[in-house]
């Protein structure tokens, strides 16, 4: 006797092993990949980088060693030697939704790459019922009738779509495509999110040493009009005279200028609350200033041949690139004919106890070849425009790498420019300052007008200003090559990672 379960395992152990061997003659029809090029370049500009960026001596501002063929780590932001800095990145890569929300988009677009990957097996389906049923002998001349009755099944399905043209497996390879896409998108995000937190806290640095130069100014126009109130002591000037007046306002004219400042300030540190994922009530931004905020001492300048692999837009773009040529094949295979294979396999019987019955079994095994003869051109065009969007992402990624280059060349050049700007605004402020003392000197001496004081000190301000300004620039052009290189996020064993879910790198 044949044992229960005999045919079942049977029929499905042929069916799944005839159907994985026919699955191993699937092919791509569509063109081969064949990823771009590195570029064949040894520099960014004309002229080599220097070797060193220089510096002043004024405040904060250092010389700059450039170092060729390096690479950035991934808390890139340490190298401005702030531990306050270091503290509210780390918060913003925690609590920023942005980053979350591309890190929950990356894992979508893993599970649809494993929902892909299930067309590549057989689909397997156990289906079990039970039904009450009448039968009535009536068309055939018989008029005797029987109980009604129930009818018990219960058994098994199988399915395959055979992928001989590799229609299945380049939905594969596009998904995986997109996956990785998004995964760009991450380190994209991550890139971004650093980089904003960095270039706040630059401006806070920058807003509070031009608040602290407006109070040295408001300081100075206080010990202009002591001194002009000692000259009004010594007869020297007129008691509400013209001079007196004129100090009287430059100060209030000054003061003015604090207003906006403190408004500046505060929109950097609300923006940095967002950054962190928090409300400004709720959060309180560090005290930021180019004391506890230092120029990078060192620049690492990557290779042209590496910076397209880390820089997520570059990365991004020859996914894309990938995905369209998998359309094609797709769009090609559609072409073609389609087999898809089938088995099924059930026990039968009107009690329960006899569903395993040899009896009752009932078993098949189908094929269908579906192949398409007249679309009206649809198919064909569907092929036409999918070379047309690979064409489309081709000029695209060509187009991401130049404006990459170009974005490197010109933060390299900045960076010279600032060095000699920062320098000349350093011996600007240290002259202004010369004039100033003279002016002031000769006030008190009685050998000189106050308007040559106000213009001194006019001169001074404007070009402690300048001078903060242009170091506030240089930081954030080196903040800025360091985001241009890629920003390292390739070194970060936790990108991709989140609180709710873990996805492994390919």
């Amino acid at each position: 006797m044949i044992a229960p379960g005999y045919h079942y395992r049977h029929v499905i152990r042929i069916t799944v092993l005839s159907l994985w061997v026919l699955s191993q003659a699937g092919c791509t029809v569509g063109p081969a990949y064949t990823p771009p090029a590195a570029p064949n370049m040894t520099g960014y500009t004309h002229e080599p980088t220097p070797a060193t960026i220089t510096g002043s001596s004024g405040k904060g501002d250092i010389a700059q060693k450039v170092i060729t063929n390096a690479e950035l780590t991934a808390d890139w932001w340490q190298l401005f030697h702030s531990a306050e800095l270091n503290t509210i990145v780390k918060q913003a890569l925690d609590g920023n939704p942005d980053l979350a929300a591309a890190r929950a988009s990356l894992r979508q677009a893993h599970e649809a790459v494993a929902a892909a990957e299930g067309a590549l097996w057989p689909q397997i389906d156990v289906n079990a019922g039970i039904s009450h049923q009448k039968a009535s002998f009536v068309q055939f001349g018989e008029y005797q009738s029987i109980p009604n009755f129930n009818l018990y099944s219960l058994g098994a399905t199988v399915g395959y779509s055979l992928d001989i043209f590799g229609a299945n497996s380049d939905a594969v390879m596009e998904g995986k495509a997109l996956e990785d896409i998004q995964r760009d998108e991450v380190a994209a995000a991550y890139l971004t999110l650093t980089a904003s937190v960095i270039s706040e806290a630059i401006i806070m640095a920058e807003t509070r040493e031009e608040i602290a130069d407006v109070h040295d100014i408001i300081s100075v126009d206080e010990k202009n009009l002591k001194l002009l109130h000692d000259g009004v002591h010594a007869g020297i000037f007129a008691d509400h005279g013209p001079e007196v007046l004129s100090a009287e306002s430059q100060i209030a004219n000054d003061r003015t200028l604090l207003a906006p400042l403190l408004q500046q300030l505060n929109v950097a540190e609300h923006a940095a609350a967002a950054l962190v994922g928090n409300t400004p009530s709720r959060w309180d931004a560090p005290l930021f200033d180019f004391s506890n905020l230092k120029l990078p001492d060192e620049v690492p300048v990557s290779l042209p041949s590496s910076l397209v692999g880390q820089r997520p837009d570059i990365m991004a773009a020859e996914a894309k690139l990938r995905a369209s040529n998998a359309a094609i094949d797709i769009a090609t295979a559609d072409m073609l004919p389609h087999i898809n294979l089938s088995a099924d396999f059930s026990y039968n019987g009107l009690q329960p106890d006899q569903l395993f019955s040899p009896v009752g079994i009932i078993s098949g095994i189908a094929g269908q070849l579906a192949a398409p003869i007249f679309h009206g051109g649809t198919l064909l065009a569907q092929k036409r425009g999918a070379e047309a969007a690979f064409d489309v992402a081709r000029a695209q990624y060509e187009s991401t790498v130049l404006e990459a280059f170009r974005q490197v060349t010109d933060t390299l050049r900045a960076l010279e420019h600032d060095s000699e700007l920062t320098k000349g605004e350093n011996v600007a402020v240290l002259a202004a300052k010369k004039s100033l003392d003279a002016a002031r000197g000769n006030l008190s001496a009685g050998t000189a007008g106050y308007l040559q004081v106000l213009d001194a000190a006019r001169q001074y301000h404007e070009a402690q200003t300048l001078y903060i300004r242009a170091l506030a620039q240089r930081y954030q052009d080196t903040a800025t090559l360091f985001v241009v290189m890629g920003g390292g996020w390739w070194r970060d064993p936790d990108l991709f990672a989140s609180s709710d879910d873990k996805v492994e790198e390919p």
